[in-house]
């Protein structure tokens, strides 16, 4: 066990016992996220695995959760987010919508 700790240009440091205080670069065996969940907050508990039991080579096998997110919701907290559609791209929400065509009309 561990603890996710930062994120250094898109890699994981991470902390654990028996490893350097000031944490290390992992690799990842999957995402940090389910689809349409958001990166919880850190520090988050992780399990790793010690490749060759080397404590300078972690990987991330996953979040320690203690639920999943609600179905049916996405929650992207990002500073930037694109979606691309060839042709259009459609927002919709019960009676409303929103179109976006590739000619510039909304």
């Amino acid at each position: 066990m561990g603890e996710l700790v930062e994120l250094r240009h898109g890699r994981p440091v991470v902390r654990y016992a028996g490893g350097p205080e000031a944490g290390v670069i992992a690799r990842l065996l999957g995402g940090l996220t389910l689809p349409g969940e958001a990166l919880p907050a850190l520090p988050c508990a992780v399990m790793l695995f010690l490749e060759g039991g080397d404590p300078l080579r972690p990987v991330v096998m996953g979040l320690v959760r203690e639920q999943l997110p609600a179905p049916g919701t996405l929650v992207l907290d990002m500073e930037r987010i694109v979606l691309q559609g060839h042709t259009e791209v459609q927002l919709r929400c019960g009676a409303a919508s929103v179109t976006m065509r590739a000619d510039g009309r909304v």
